[in-house]
């Protein structure tokens, strides 16, 4: 008894086996996670399990996002933008008519409108893209919270949403503004797709097929479906469901949007 009273307690040491479980079971920070999404995604979506992130990421990409879409008004100029989707979808107008909408959109209440909507968007996609994993996971029999199917989300699609946004940057200072589609800038300058390849004017709604076809976006794919595995800890095939399901609908929509206004999207 007197043995066990004057017993020492056991130091642990930071190269010790106990310390070091203790230190990777803590969650990366918020910044850590950022980098680490692009280098080790399976460790940061584990991570959601404990600590679910996704508020700085969302701002990072709503930043990134309208700094890219004003640079490219500014660099390829507004009113070129405008003019140039018209001529490729509205050619039933008069020419009277073109240069009235023109002016009309030109205003600094809709360019402001132009640069500042894509937030909106971005804001409900993200709200409605976190509900539709959470559901499609309960589907299949998953566990996860909606904070934690939002964070994965939002993860998936930080990556290629910040590469796309660098190129778009990168292009345009180095890419004179009459080589490039002014039609399609409004939407983004990369395009890592066969689309590139297909004349989009003759050919709107096959370009915009094969456009859903994105080194990118699969990379996005890719990432999603390791985070719902992780996160929701379903299997792959169950993951792989959920996150292809949701691109195919997106795919038709671009698809059937593109049909109606006769012009690609994408």
């Amino acid at each position: 008894m007197n043995e066990l009273k004057n017993a020492q307690p056991i130091p642990i040491y930071a190269g010790s086996g106990l310390a070091g479980s203790l230190a990777e079971d803590k969650p990366p920070s918020a910044l850590a996670s950022l980098g680490g999404i692009f280098f080790e995604p399976v460790r940061i979506f584990e991570s959601f399990r404990q600590q679910p992130r996704f508020l700085l990421a969302a701002s990072l990409l709503a930043l990134a996002l309208v700094f890219s879409t004003a640079l490219t008004y500014q660099r390829l100029g507004f009113e070129n933008i405008i003019r140039a989707q018209l001529e490729r979808s509205a050619t039933n107008i008069t020419p009277e008519q073109k240069e009235n909408i023109i002016r009309m959109q030109s205003t600094p209440l809709m360019r402001a409108i132009g640069v500042i909507s894509p937030i909106v968007s971005l804001t409900i996609g993200f709200a409605a893209g976190g509900a539709i994993y959470l559901l499609g996971v309960l589907f299949f029999g998953g566990s996860v919270g909606y904070r934690q199917a939002l964070s994965v989300w939002i993860y998936s699609a930080f990556p290629p949403a910040i590469l796309t946004a660098l190129a778009n940057i990168l292009i345009l200072f180095l890419k004179a503004p009459h080589d490039m589609d002014l039609a399609r800038s409004a939407g983004g300058l990369v395009h890592a797709n066969p689309g590139l390849f297909i004349d989009g004017v003759a050919h709107p709604v096959l370009t915009t097929a094969v456009s859903t076809i994105d080194l990118l976006t699969i990379y996005g794919l890719i990432l999603a479906i390791i985070g719902l595995n992780k996160v929701a800890r379903i299997s792959p095939a169950k993951a792989s469901a959920i996150a292809v399901s949701i691109w195919l609908i997106g795919c038709f929509v671009r698809i059937g949007v593109s049909a109606l206004s006769n012009a690609p999207i994408g």
